[in-house]
């Protein structure tokens, strides 16, 4: 019904030439699969003549594409989409890529969580195996009876305050390996009691004092507490060194834990709560004398004689430089007497008499010038009688008697102007008796019997200090002697043998 334009050629159906017409093309596109073709439809209208019979008829006519142009739009339509594709992959690379670093990021931020979880459990385990450790050793400290000073005991254990002020105050930097080697030692019993059972002992921090004026009461408090502690470590050192547990036979009070020191038995205090009287004579005391015995430095008063005490005095016996009377007779102290006596140089009495002391008599002596009486007879003392003790002016009693003493009697003990008695019998004295020796203005006493060594003739200047009646040396007839007389004489006389001293003054001959 209409005409079509194909390949350049046109045809009619039913269509006549004779009323061929004009008519104004329709184009549009057709792809039929191989080509691309453009149809253009043309209408026209019909003859007049034919008018009312036949319909309008179409004219189609196709021009073929130029082929170049055809080419060259494909080519850009095809760069067009590989452009597009293009920029599409790189937008999907991109977006791959962004991707990809969030998950790495995601990752490592999920790694770095892990390793801080695994750290804190770490660090929580490694607490908990310290926190118990210390705790065991702690306990086990506490538990056992010798003190134990491991390097895993934490510093603020009691035990380590109390060791540790210890060696600071006595600046003894080896009492904590000595108490670990020596665990049933008296200084390792009494820091035991100190740490488990002392009640009273006071814990302080250890610092060199001083400072400002405003802090002097402060000062005297930590010198205070110093003391304190200090005193009773030292008294149950003595306790447990010298039988408080076992031979005591009255230990009332000691080492108790609930009372102060001053309430212990044998002990009295001064006015600032230290010690003032040591009194535990006559109580059984055994063992040795503790080298703690030069921390009481406040003693005024020592009396430890009758007792069973052993051994050597310590040196430490001379840090007692205020004790007015010192007592340690009657013991069985061995040894030779430390030059460290000396050190006691308040004290008015030494009594060492009746022990078991050997050797030198100590130069050192001499300096003790406050003495006014000195016993030391009834040992095993042997050598020369210091001349040194001619410098003790206030000395009225020096029995030195029952000793090995040897060599001769020293002239320079004329220089005890105020002696009394002078005891010398039962030694190994010899020689002649030194004629100053009557410059004795009070002596009432001198004994030189048993010295066989002896010789000469007693003094003129002695037999001067006896009484001058006659009848004084009648037994029979007693008379009234006057204080400051020579009342006793005594020497190993020459009766005619030609040993011994030829003496007609003595009271006694033997």
């Amino acid at each position: 019904p209409g005409a079509q334009s194909v390949a350049g050629y046109s045809r009619t159906d039913d269509y006549d030439d004779e009323s061929e017409t004009e008519v104004e093309p329709t184009e549009y596109d057709k792809d039929d699969g191989h080509h691309h073709l453009r149809v253009v439809e043309e209408h026209s209208p019909k003859d007049k003549s034919q008018k009312d019979h036949d319909d309008d008829d179409l004219l189609l006519q196709a021009d073929i594409v130029n082929p170049d142009e055809e080419n060259q739009r494909m080519k850009e339509q095809i760069d067009a989409h590989l452009e597009k594709t293009i920029v599409a992959a790189g937008g999907a690379q991109l977006i791959d890529e962004e991707a990809e670093a969030a998950a790495k990021a995601q990752r490592r931020k999920r790694q770095m969580l892990l390793y801080i979880l695994i750290a804190l459990v770490l660090s929580a385990v490694v607490v908990i195996v310290v926190v118990v450790s210390v705790k065991n050793v702690v306990d086990e400290a506490n538990e056992t009876d010798a003190p134990t000073m491991a390097p895993t005991v934490a510093p603020t254990t009691r035990r380590f305050a109390v060791i540790q002020n210890l060696e600071d105050l006595l600046e003894d930097e080896d009492l904590s390996a000595y108490l670990q080697e020596n665990p049933d030692s008296p200084q390792a019993r009494a820091v035991d009691w100190m740490v488990d059972q002392d009640l009273m002992q006071t814990s302080f921090p250890v610092s060199e004092g001083g400072g400002d004026d405003d802090d002097d009461d402060d000062d005297d408090d930590d010198d205070d507490s110093r003391d304190s502690f200090l005193q009773r470590y030292a008294l149950a050192v003595l306790g447990f060194a010298t039988g408080v547990e076992t031979s005591w036979t009255d230990s009332e009070n000691w080492l108790n834990p609930e009372v102060s020191l001053c309430d212990w038995s044998g002990i009295t205090c001064n006015d600032e709560g230290n010690a003032g009287v040591l009194d535990l004579a006559q109580r059984n005391l055994t063992g040795q004398l503790p080298t703690e015995i030069g921390i009481l430095d406040s003693l005024d008063f020592l009396y430890l004689f009758q007792n069973q005490l052993t051994g050597p005095l310590p040196d430490e016996i001379g840090n007692l430089g205020d004790v007015d009377f010192c007592h340690l007779q009657q013991n069985n102290f061995s040894g030779s007497l430390p030059e460290s006596i000396s050190g006691l140089l308040d004290a008015d009495e030494l009594y060492l008499f009746d022990n078991q002391f050997t050797g030198l008599l100590p130069e050192s002596m001499g300096g003790m010038v406050d003495l006014l009486n000195l016993y030391l007879h009834d040992n095993q003392f042997d050598g020369p009688i210091p001349s040194s003790l001619g410098r003790l002016k206030r000395l009225q009693r020096l029995y030195l008697h029952d000793n090995k003493l040897s060599g001769e009697i020293p002239p320079e003990l004329s220089g005890i102007v105020s002696l009394t008695r002078l005891q010398l019998q039962n030694n190994e004295l010899e020689g002649p008796i030194p004629t100053e020796l009557g410059n004795f203005l009070g002596l009432t006493d001198f004994q030189l019997h048993g010295n066989r060594g002896l010789t000469g003739a007693m003094p003129d200047e002695i037999c001067d200090l006896r009484p001058q009646d006659e009848d004084v040396f009648d037994q029979n007839n007693p008379v009234i002697i006057s204080p400051d007389d020579l009342a006793i004489l005594t020497v190993n006389c020459d009766t005619g043998g030609g040993s011994g001293v030829a003496c007609d003054c003595c009271s006694h001959c033997f």
